[in-house]
């Protein structure tokens, strides 16, 4: 799998041109923004180009001294280290700081697969991620959904089944007088008088899952009616790793099964 710095490179297409000291102050940036590091030395610098498989320079740091004996400085010194100067880092962050976001949420996308221990629910995931890299990013939307409800189903079965039982009636009352299965028992059940707008209101109503939780899955349940629904809404390839990346950290990870 590509590291992030080598996803954010490919947004850049004219990088392999780049002096020097131009690689250099972009790697600065990139461990100040990205990696979060507040002081650098010509090792860290050294090797992101090794992790780019770049030959370095011979003297990263005769051009870090240069950029600081630069008028104005393009990165000042203290005793921790080196850091890019204010202004250098904004223009930086301008240019490529979006850049960075959307490779930080995909590269978390691509991660998950490994992190749903579900064998059903990793290859949903998988299957949500060709989509996704194949640019069916309603579709990827529409699996990762399923995905969720699936999971959401499975957890209330083994763990939280009398609460949502004994909160059914208190939220539909009217919908359970009439139901042909009142009481829950397996998996079909749900799908039998409920739809599942009323399902994650039953969970939420019964305490099976918290408020934020239920905020999350209203939202995915939103965006997969927009997906599976012919109409003009365009979905982005990154809107479409932002709902993958909330509905499976904020409720498939947290509701372990």
């Amino acid at each position: 799998m590509a590291s992030q710095l080598e996803n954010i490179i490919r947004t850049i297409p004219d990088f392999d041109g780049w002096r020097h000291a131009e690689k250099i102050r972009f790697f600065a940036w990139y461990l100040h923004s990205v990696k979060k590091q507040e002081r650098l030395e010509t090792g860290h610098i050294s090797g992101c180009f090794g992790e780019l498989h770049l030959d370095p320079p011979s003297g990263i740091h005769a051009f870090l001294a240069a950029m600081e004996r630069a008028k104005p400085k393009q990165v000042i010194r203290d005793k921790g280290g080196y850091y890019l100067e204010r202004r250098v880092r904004e223009e930086f962050e301008t240019k490529y700081g979006l850049a960075s976001t959307t490779v930080a949420v995909r590269q978390l996308v691509l991660e998950l697969p490994e992190k749903v221990p579900d064998l059903a629910e990793k290859d949903f995931l998988k299957e949500a991620i060709v989509c996704l890299t194949h640019g069916a990013n309603r579709a990827a939307v529409i699996m990762t959904w399923n995905l969720t409800y699936y999971h959401l189903l499975q957890y209330t079965l083994k763990h939280k089944l009398p609460q949502f039982n004994a909160a059914y009636p208190s939220r539909y009352g009217g919908i359970h007088k009439k139901a042909k299965v009142p009481t829950i028992g397996r998996y079909e059940d749900f799908a039998v008088d409920l739809q599942e707008s009323e399902v994650i209101e039953v969970a939420k109503s019964g305490v099976v899952i918290t408020q934020e939780q239920f905020k999350t899955l209203e939202r995915g349940l939103s965006r997969r009616n927009t997906a599976a629904h012919p109409n003009m809404v365009r979905f982005t390839e990154l809107q479409a790793e932002e709902v993958i990346h909330d509905l499976i950290t904020n409720v498939v990870l947290a509701l372990p099964l």
